[in-house]
Protein backbone atom coordinates (compact mmCIF):
# COMPACT_ATOMS: atom_id res chain seq x y z
CA UNK A 1 0.00 0.00 0.00
CA UNK A 2 1.48 3.17 -1.14
CA UNK A 3 0.90 5.89 1.84
CA UNK A 4 1.40 9.29 1.03
CA UNK A 5 1.82 12.33 3.40
CA UNK A 6 1.22 15.81 2.98
CA UNK A 7 3.85 18.41 3.24
CA UNK A 8 1.89 21.04 5.41
CA UNK A 9 -1.88 21.08 6.50
CA UNK A 10 -1.57 24.84 5.07
CA UNK A 11 -4.40 24.64 2.40
CA UNK A 12 -3.46 28.56 1.18
CA UNK A 13 -2.09 27.35 -1.69
CA UNK A 14 -3.84 23.76 -2.09
CA UNK A 15 -5.66 23.52 -5.35
CA UNK A 16 -7.95 20.33 -4.89
CA UNK A 17 -7.93 20.57 -8.82
CA UNK A 18 -4.74 18.49 -8.20
CA UNK A 19 -5.85 15.16 -6.25
CA UNK A 20 -8.21 14.57 -9.39
CA UNK A 21 -8.63 11.45 -10.17
CA UNK A 22 -6.82 11.69 -13.12
CA UNK A 23 -3.45 13.37 -12.11
CA UNK A 24 -3.82 10.75 -9.14
CA UNK A 25 -3.88 7.71 -11.61
CA UNK A 26 -0.49 9.98 -13.35
CA UNK A 27 1.10 10.02 -10.39
CA UNK A 28 0.95 6.00 -9.70
CA UNK A 29 2.00 5.89 -13.17
CA UNK A 30 5.40 7.45 -12.16
CA UNK A 31 5.47 5.36 -9.24
CA UNK A 32 5.61 2.19 -11.16
CA UNK A 33 7.61 3.49 -14.47
CA UNK A 34 9.04 6.57 -13.12
CA UNK A 35 7.41 8.49 -16.33
CA UNK A 36 3.66 9.60 -16.91
CA UNK A 37 1.89 9.91 -20.13
CA UNK A 38 3.61 7.11 -21.47
CA UNK A 39 0.67 5.60 -24.07
CA UNK A 40 -0.34 6.61 -27.29
CA UNK A 41 -3.67 7.47 -26.38
CA UNK A 42 -2.68 9.60 -23.23
CA UNK A 43 0.57 11.27 -25.29
CA UNK A 44 -2.11 12.41 -28.35
CA UNK A 45 -4.71 13.62 -25.47
CA UNK A 46 -2.15 15.51 -23.34
CA UNK A 47 1.30 16.19 -24.19
CA UNK A 48 0.68 18.97 -26.85
CA UNK A 49 -1.63 22.01 -26.46
CA UNK A 50 -3.28 23.94 -23.42
CA UNK A 51 -4.77 20.61 -21.46
CA UNK A 52 -0.82 19.06 -20.93
CA UNK A 53 0.39 22.07 -19.46
CA UNK A 54 -2.25 22.51 -16.96
CA UNK A 55 -1.54 18.40 -16.50
CA UNK A 56 2.00 19.05 -15.93
CA UNK A 57 1.44 21.98 -13.38
CA UNK A 58 -1.15 19.88 -11.40
CA UNK A 59 1.24 16.98 -11.15
CA UNK A 60 3.98 19.66 -10.10
CA UNK A 61 1.31 20.79 -7.67
CA UNK A 62 0.64 17.34 -6.45
CA UNK A 63 4.71 16.19 -6.22
CA UNK A 64 4.86 19.25 -3.68
CA UNK A 65 2.34 18.29 -2.06
CA UNK A 66 3.30 14.81 -1.33
CA UNK A 67 7.29 15.24 -1.54
CA UNK A 68 7.96 13.29 -4.69
CA UNK A 69 10.89 14.86 -5.83
CA UNK A 70 11.46 12.38 -8.76
CA UNK A 71 7.76 13.13 -10.04
CA UNK A 72 8.50 17.29 -9.20
CA UNK A 73 11.48 16.95 -11.27
CA UNK A 74 10.04 15.17 -14.31
CA UNK A 75 7.07 17.29 -14.03
CA UNK A 76 9.29 20.76 -14.79
CA UNK A 77 10.31 18.89 -17.84
CA UNK A 78 7.25 17.74 -19.01
CA UNK A 79 6.02 21.48 -18.64
CA UNK A 80 9.16 22.84 -20.79
CA UNK A 81 8.98 21.01 -22.97
CA UNK A 82 5.27 21.62 -23.79
CA UNK A 83 5.24 25.39 -23.11
CA UNK A 84 8.13 25.61 -25.91
CA UNK A 85 5.57 25.30 -28.08
CA UNK A 86 2.22 26.16 -26.77
CA UNK A 87 3.01 29.66 -24.92
CA UNK A 88 0.54 31.07 -27.16
CA UNK A 89 -2.56 29.34 -26.78
CA UNK A 90 -5.77 30.40 -25.22
CA UNK A 91 -5.83 29.01 -22.10
CA UNK A 92 -1.92 30.40 -21.47
CA UNK A 93 -3.45 32.89 -18.70
CA UNK A 94 -5.20 30.09 -16.75
CA UNK A 95 -2.51 28.00 -16.69
CA UNK A 96 0.35 30.94 -15.66
CA UNK A 97 -2.67 31.07 -12.79
CA UNK A 98 -2.71 27.68 -11.90
CA UNK A 99 1.21 27.42 -11.24
CA UNK A 100 1.30 30.82 -9.44
CA UNK A 101 -2.10 29.62 -6.88
CA UNK A 102 -1.46 25.55 -6.57
CA UNK A 103 1.75 25.69 -4.82
CA UNK A 104 3.16 27.77 -1.70
CA UNK A 105 4.97 30.97 -2.56
CA UNK A 106 8.44 29.67 -1.87
CA UNK A 107 8.55 27.36 -4.81
CA UNK A 108 10.05 28.49 -7.63
CA UNK A 109 10.50 26.33 -10.37
CA UNK A 110 7.42 26.59 -12.46
CA UNK A 111 6.92 30.30 -11.62
CA UNK A 112 10.26 30.94 -13.12
CA UNK A 113 9.74 28.61 -16.44
CA UNK A 114 6.13 30.71 -16.51
CA UNK A 115 8.31 34.52 -16.22
CA UNK A 116 10.56 33.26 -18.54
CA UNK A 117 8.09 32.76 -21.29
CA UNK A 118 6.44 35.43 -20.77
CA UNK A 119 8.62 37.33 -21.00
CA UNK A 120 10.79 35.90 -24.07
CA UNK A 121 7.24 35.90 -25.89
CA UNK A 122 6.64 39.41 -24.47
CA UNK A 123 5.74 41.36 -27.85
CA UNK A 124 3.19 38.57 -28.97
CA UNK A 125 1.25 38.12 -24.96
CA UNK A 126 1.10 41.98 -24.46
CA UNK A 127 -2.16 42.16 -25.64
CA UNK A 128 -3.81 39.09 -24.09
CA UNK A 129 -6.86 41.02 -22.44
CA UNK A 130 -6.97 37.20 -19.73
CA UNK A 131 -3.30 37.60 -19.47
CA UNK A 132 -2.72 40.66 -18.62
CA UNK A 133 -5.75 40.86 -16.01
CA UNK A 134 -4.01 37.32 -14.18
CA UNK A 135 -0.25 39.12 -14.06
CA UNK A 136 -2.00 42.05 -12.57
CA UNK A 137 -3.32 40.44 -9.82
CA UNK A 138 -0.11 37.98 -9.39
CA UNK A 139 1.86 40.55 -7.57
CA UNK A 140 4.95 38.04 -7.61
CA UNK A 141 5.01 37.36 -11.51
CA UNK A 142 4.46 41.01 -12.35
CA UNK A 143 7.93 41.83 -10.10
CA UNK A 144 9.54 39.04 -11.53
CA UNK A 145 8.85 39.89 -15.12
CA UNK A 146 9.88 43.91 -14.01
CA UNK A 147 13.12 42.73 -12.49
CA UNK A 148 13.73 40.66 -15.42
CA UNK A 149 13.48 43.65 -17.85
CA UNK A 150 15.64 45.72 -15.21
CA UNK A 151 18.44 43.12 -14.61
CA UNK A 152 19.43 43.85 -18.82
CA UNK A 153 20.15 47.56 -17.34
CA UNK A 154 22.47 47.28 -14.43
CA UNK A 155 24.01 44.34 -12.64
CA UNK A 156 22.95 42.94 -9.54
CA UNK A 157 24.57 45.19 -7.31
CA UNK A 158 23.01 48.13 -9.46
CA UNK A 159 26.50 49.33 -10.51
CA UNK A 160 26.52 50.47 -14.46
CA UNK A 161 27.88 47.95 -17.32
CA UNK A 162 31.21 49.17 -18.41
CA UNK A 163 30.13 46.98 -21.56
CA UNK A 164 32.33 43.64 -19.93
CA UNK A 165 29.98 41.52 -18.35
CA UNK A 166 29.66 37.94 -17.45
CA UNK A 167 26.40 35.44 -17.41
CA UNK A 168 26.05 33.53 -14.24
CA UNK A 169 23.09 31.33 -13.01
CA UNK A 170 21.36 31.48 -9.23
CA UNK A 171 22.44 28.32 -7.55
CA UNK A 172 19.82 28.63 -4.79
CA UNK A 173 17.65 25.76 -4.66
CA UNK A 174 14.26 26.35 -6.93
CA UNK A 175 15.27 29.40 -8.59
CA UNK A 176 18.27 28.46 -11.23
CA UNK A 177 17.79 32.42 -13.00
CA UNK A 178 20.46 33.24 -15.41
CA UNK A 179 21.40 36.62 -14.97
CA UNK A 180 24.44 38.99 -15.97
CA UNK A 181 26.90 40.55 -13.67
CA UNK A 182 29.69 43.64 -14.23
CA UNK A 183 33.40 43.19 -14.22
CA UNK A 184 33.55 44.65 -11.28
CA UNK A 185 31.26 42.55 -9.10
CA UNK A 186 32.61 39.26 -11.08
CA UNK A 187 36.52 40.59 -9.83
CA UNK A 188 35.94 40.08 -6.53
CA UNK A 189 34.80 36.89 -6.57
CA UNK A 190 31.92 37.96 -3.90
CA UNK A 191 28.36 36.44 -3.73
CA UNK A 192 25.73 38.07 -6.07
CA UNK A 193 22.38 38.54 -5.55
CA UNK A 194 19.68 37.24 -7.78
CA UNK A 195 18.07 39.74 -9.09
CA UNK A 196 14.53 37.18 -9.27
CA UNK A 197 14.75 35.46 -6.19
CA UNK A 198 17.05 37.97 -4.10
CA UNK A 199 19.03 35.55 -2.26
CA UNK A 200 22.23 35.80 -2.22
CA UNK A 201 23.31 31.95 -2.91
CA UNK A 202 25.97 29.57 -1.55
CA UNK A 203 27.76 29.87 -4.93
CA UNK A 204 27.16 31.40 -8.41
CA UNK A 205 28.06 29.26 -11.71
CA UNK A 206 29.52 31.82 -14.07
CA UNK A 207 29.89 31.08 -17.77
CA UNK A 208 32.62 32.67 -19.57
CA UNK A 209 32.87 31.59 -23.06
CA UNK A 210 33.19 27.48 -23.27
CA UNK A 211 34.36 27.80 -19.60
CA UNK A 212 32.32 26.96 -16.49
CA UNK A 213 33.61 28.46 -13.32
CA UNK A 214 31.80 27.63 -9.40
CA UNK A 215 32.75 30.58 -7.06
CA UNK A 216 32.22 30.36 -3.25
CA UNK A 217 31.24 33.37 -1.53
Amino acid sequence: MIELKEISDDSEHSDDSCDAPEIVELMIEYFYYFDYLRTISAATSFTTGPTSLIKHAKVFAMAIKYQADGLRALAIEKFKQAGSTDWNSDDFAHVVHLVYTSTPDEVQELRAVVADTIHDHFSDLKDKEELETVISGLGDLAYSLFRRNSSAFRCTKGHRRDGTRKSCKCTYNGCGFDFDICQQCHASRGSACCPICGRQSDSRICHEGDETRRYAP
